[in-house]
């Protein structure tokens, strides 16, 4: 079988279809730019942009990879949503198959859709996190966030609770991503690090912060149902024990491997608990033992591979 994958600078895409692409027990060829000539020579297509179902090749089946609510009213105008969900719409009925990045994205789009589907959560590459969590012995209690720009009412947010939690621990706050609150954050005395678009090295610039807690704070606003555990996955895999949302994080992770709170007051309480906890390690090491065993990428190619070959 040979796969025609879609290749760009996102994230979600080096996750979800660069780092699958090489797993795959298939001859795999990567694009930035459909071409249906090219598209022709493989059997399957797995892609992620939905305006592509303009140039589809009917010679070739194809499986979108929908991880995102794409008709996010938070950052487009009524009319952009009308025309995004008469775009989506277009695209599902020349799909083959789809790959929802989350229950809750399924749920949304269900009544769009009624071919073939599986819903792929992301999972982590132990290939791509080879690296292990670096350690500071300076006293300091680092905290780390991380995000896109879509994170930055849950970043402005925190900001107080971390300048309030300064006041009585010697914490770091540091940030990667989310660069629309570099300047809040530089006056408030913390650090804001921009994401590296080589995602290969984002393992290195995740551990080398040498952080001792990872907060995931995602208020319950409809761009959030595209999100899984990812975060916890990420911060976990290196034993760096998680504050967490839980009306996200609890759907997939018992809560015995997180402290998870559902507003700001409870955030703070937890975070604190953890900075005062003499088992804060114990916790990263029980939640990097779960992420293992259960996020693993290499445990669910099969399902992958199942579900092309089913197509």
């Amino acid at each position: 079988m040979r796969i025609y994958i879609q290749k760009n600078n996102f994230y979600s895409n080096y996750l979800r279809c660069q780092l699958i692409g090489k797993h795959l027990p298939f001859e795999v060829t990567f694009f930035e730019e459909y071409d249906p000539a090219e598209a022709e020579k493989h059997d399957i297509c797995l892609f992620q942009s939905f305006y592509l179902y303009n140039v589809f090749s009917s010679k070739v089946k194809h499986i979108w990879d929908l991880d995102d609510v794409l008709e996010n009213n938070e950052i487009n105008t009524p009319e952009e949503v009308e025309r995004i969900i008469t775009e989506m719409k277009r695209c599902f009925e020349k799909c083959d198959g789809v790959l929802f990045g989350s229950q809750l994205l399924y749920e949304r789009y269900k009544d769009w859709y009624s071919g073939e589907y599986s819903i792929m959560d992301d999972y982590i590459d132990p290939c791509d996190h080879e690296a292990e969590n670096q350690i500071k012995n300076d006293g300091k209690i680092r905290i780390g966030f991380m995000g896109s720009g879509m994170y930055e009412q849950e970043v402005n947010e925190l900001i107080p609770i971390m300048t309030d939690l300064k006041k009585k621990y010697p914490i770091e706050f540091i940030v990667l991503g989310v660069g629309a609150c570099k300047a809040k954050l530089k006056e408030a005395g913390f650090q804001c690090i921009p994401y590296d678009t080589r995602y290969s090295e984002f393992q290195y610039l995740l551990t080398s912060q040498a952080l001792d807690i990872g907060i995931i704070y995602q208020k319950p606003r409809e761009v959030m149902q595209a999100k899984n555990y990812l975060k916890f996955a990420e911060f976990s895999w290196f034993g760096i024990p998680v504050v967490a949302s839980g009306w996200i994080t609890g759907k997939y992770v018992p809560s015995r491997y997180f402290r998870p709170f559902d507003d700001l007051n409870k955030a703070y309480r937890a975070l604190q608990g953890l900075i005062e906890s003499s088992d804060r390690k114990k916790l990263g090491r029980l939640a990097q033992k779960f992420v293992k065993d259960n996020f693993n990428l290499h445990d669910r190619i099969e399902t992958y591979k199942n579900f092309m070959e089913a197509l």
